[in-house]
């Protein structure tokens, strides 16, 4: 007898429990909205439409960790049977006479499912494979994070607002005389908690567990989550358990025509007492949220001790070199081709790969080929007398030489646009020509300006004047001079995309005179930071809890290297994008020259390499 099965979409083998856990779990969902479904057909208030939205959003949720193997899966079961437990169980159990039977016999056995599907996943058969895939699958990806962010920020907020007007009025309604006065205070106070305020509780809570088991911060490894989600789940349990009986109260109360003394004694004064716990509690998570004090607790430093470092993949994919040949003076093309013959990875116009050379130095260079050609890559090195010698020892190859390629990587793509002007100087011409053979393929209008030293500098001269001589000016600045950039620039229509990759003369000046939103440029040459005005400041490991002070004269991704040595790096000077690190809190101050990270909002992440941090503390998903 099998004792796993495999999930379709994953390719992850998974015991039978966690089969029989998820199955149950999705049973329980389809009872309570059977349900639901019951007591509607006889006439149920219609608040109770609220359910699905909340039903249908977990098993969402579910499925796609079911689907993806993520190991906090019985995060989601257990909120389930709480929320059940907390807000349908005492209905349950305390009006039975209130209910429909076949609605009620479906809600027994939905907690009945959810209880047992709980169990079986903390069984420690289940629980091993979880454990397995702790580290690998954990994270949810930057666009689900900021979906349940919105989502949690904007529920949270509501349920702050409904539930300081309720604070408000029975505030109001403790000290007022009048019955018509408290009939509409107390009417009104019970219409928003049945139909809105419960809902927007749940989906605050249900989003900021997402978040939190979804990303490095964890449930229980920051003092700031746990106290937030104690908080959440005791305001929580006070308004299920006693805020809405004293509201129910009170309205019934009123509804008698009872004393006003006798109200107030009996469920005024004990509202106008307890419903400012919501704003306070509201009000300190949002505290906590901003400020995240306290660090990691206990179990927090315990699980980033225990935790061991990643396995780190392999850099790249071994190549051989299939033929090295001259293209101009000082540079060479290098074709390079899967070392048994397979397929190298793809990639898109703008792309460039790590090349390792055989001394170990690791350079970046810009592919040059045909995207749709994944037999071989085609790179051009010019050989830089000033360099640090990779360059050198590039052009030292022989065919037959392995080397390891990394990548590829793309920090320089090609957007859609109307038209287009490219521009390229000296070995700038490599990441455009891929470009424009794209666009001419496409039919789209384009224009290309190619500017040298010399002609013998000019390196696929050929190629790019077989491209067409009406769409293509060359410009060897020894013979014609230099290019008359404003007046092309100028005559370029609104609509057009300007590329741009070349010296930092040629980038510059393109820069002055182009929109931002219009021009697309890569260096290979680093800024100079010289003169940049570096502040200390703190940033914090999120899976570790570890505390680093970053200094003014050293780089953030010299710290990181004292406690994560395997961290990985190749320029560092802010161009290849190796380095990068994801960000979990605080805005980095972005000093790399990688233009798609100029393009973001640019807080996702931060090249420690030469970036450094706007906010005093910067955590990273280290």
């Amino acid at each position: 007898m099998k004792q796993s099965a495999t999930f379709p979409e994953s390719g992850r083998r998974v015991p039978r429990l966690l089969v029989a856990a998820y199955s149950g779990t999705a049973v329980a969902v389809v009872l309570m909205l059977l349900s639901l479904v019951v007591e509607l057909l006889d006439g149920a208030p219609a608040h109770r439409v609220f359910w699905p939205v909340e039903l249908g959003s977990m098993l969402l949720f579910l499925a796609t960790m079911t689907r993806q193997g993520r190991q906090w899966g019985r995060v989601t079961l257990t909120a389930l049977v709480a929320n059940t437990v907390v807000f349908r169980l005492p209905g349950m159990v305390a009006n039975p006479g209130d209910r429909q039977p076949l609605a009620m016999a479906f809600d027994w056995m939905s907690l009945g499912a959810m209880v047992a599907a709980v169990v079986l996943i903390f069984l420690p058969a289940a629980n091993r494979h979880l454990r397995a895939t702790r580290e690998q699958q954990r994270l949810i990806s930057p666009r689900v994070r900021k979906a349940l962010l919105a989502t949690h920020i904007a529920s949270a907020v509501g349920w702050f607002g409904v539930i300081t007007v309720m604070a408000t009025m029975a505030i109001a309604a403790a000290g007022a005389h009048d019955l018509g006065y408290l009939r509409s205070a107390y009417t009104m106070m019970l219409l928003v908690d049945e139909t809105f305020l419960g809902p927007a509780h749940q989906l605050a809570l249900l989003t900021g567990v997402a978040l939190a088991a979804g990303t490095p911060w964890g449930l229980w490894r920051r003092r700031w989550v746990a106290t937030k989600l104690v908080l959440m789940l005791g305001i929580m349990l006070v308004g299920s358990a006693v805020l809405q009986d004293l509201a129910l109260r009170a309205h019934e109360l009123v509804e008698a025509g009872r004393p006003v003394a006798e109200i107030r004694a009996e469920a005024g004064l004990p509202l106008a007492l307890l419903t400012p716990l919501g704003p306070a509690v509201g009000l300190v998570a949002t505290l906590l949220s901003v400020y995240k004090p306290g660090g990691p607790t206990r179990y927090g430093r315990r699980r980033g001790a225990q935790r061991p470092r990643p396995v780190r993949k392999p850099a790249g994919v071994v190549a051989v070199v299939r033929d090295i040949r001259s293209v101009a003076h000082d540079v060479v093309e290098v074709t390079l081709v899967g070392e048994l013959g397979q397929a190298l990875p793809g990639w898109e116009p703008g792309a460039h790969i790590d090349l390792k050379l055989p001394s170990g130095v690791v350079r970046q260079y810009s592919l040059c080929g045909d995207p749709a050609d994944r037999s071989r890559y085609r790179i051009a090195v010019r050989r830089d007398p000033a360099g640090r010698g990779g360059s050198a020892e590039a052009h030292r190859l022989r065919p037959g030489q392995r080397v390891v390629v990394g990548g590829p990587r793309n920090h320089f793509p090609l957007v859609p646009a109307s038209a287009y002007l490219f521009v390229a100087g000296g070995i700038g011409i490599t990441p455009i020509l891929p470009m424009v053979r794209r666009v001419r393929a496409e039919g789209r209008p384009w224009r290309l300006l190619y500017v040298g030293r010399s002609t013998g500098r000019m390196a696929f001269r050929d190629e790019v004047s077989a491209l067409g001589a009406e769409r293509v000016q060359i410009v060897a600045t020894d013979t014609d001079g230099r290019p008359d950039l404003p007046r092309l620039l100028g005559v370029a229509s609104a609509d057009t995309a300007v590329y741009c990759c070349g010296p930092a003369e040629l980038t510059a000046a393109v820069e002055r005179l182009t929109p931002p939103a219009r021009r697309h440029v890569e260096r290979f040459t680093a800024t100079s930071r010289a003169d940049a005005d570096n502040q200390p400041f703190e940033a914090e490991l999120a899976r570790t809890g570890q505390l680093l002070q970053v200094p003014a004269s050293r780089s953030l991704l010299d710290l990181i290297r004292e406690v994560v040595p395997e961290v990985p790096a190749s320029c560092e000077n802010g161009l290849c994008g190796s380095c990068g690190v994801v960000v979990v809190d605080g805005q980095p101050e972005h000093r790399d020259d990688i233009p798609a990270a100029r393009r973001r909002d640019g807080r996702d992440v931060v090249y420690p390499c030469v970036s450094r941090s706007r906010t005093p503390r910067l955590v990273l998903d280290l």
